[in-house]
């Protein structure tokens, strides 16, 4: 059957970019929670002995070890999320424009 071919066509191809989405998603969410950690490091290394004096050790341990994830990892679970939300919708376009195989 044709359309069955074609659908199992538009699968293959949605999990094929839905592996490069994550791919590169995850990719570019390492480097810029290595980006920003090296700037916070960088920033924190910079300030004064004052600095340490108010600040808690553990506190700044703390940012530079998960809240930097945390805000990273937002953005790239929206943009997946996203797309894949509108492949979806386009598969689902897909399906219901294209001709009934009974016409």
């Amino acid at each position: 059957n044709g359309l069955a071919l074609k659908l199992c066509l538009i699968y293959f191809l949605q999990s094929i970019s839905g592996f490069w989405r994550s791919l590169i998603l995850n990719r570019a969410g390492r480097r810029m929670s290595l980006d920003l950690r090296s700037n916070l490091f960088s920033s924190i290394v910079e300030k004064d002995i004052a600095f340490f004096d108010k600040s808690q050790t553990g506190e700044l341990t703390n940012i530079l070890s998960t809240e930097a994830a945390t805000i990273v990892s937002s953005p790239t679970v929206l943009v997946g999320l996203v797309t894949t939300v509108l492949s979806a919708l386009y598969g689902t376009c897909l399906l219901y424009t294209s001709p009934s195989p009974r016409d």
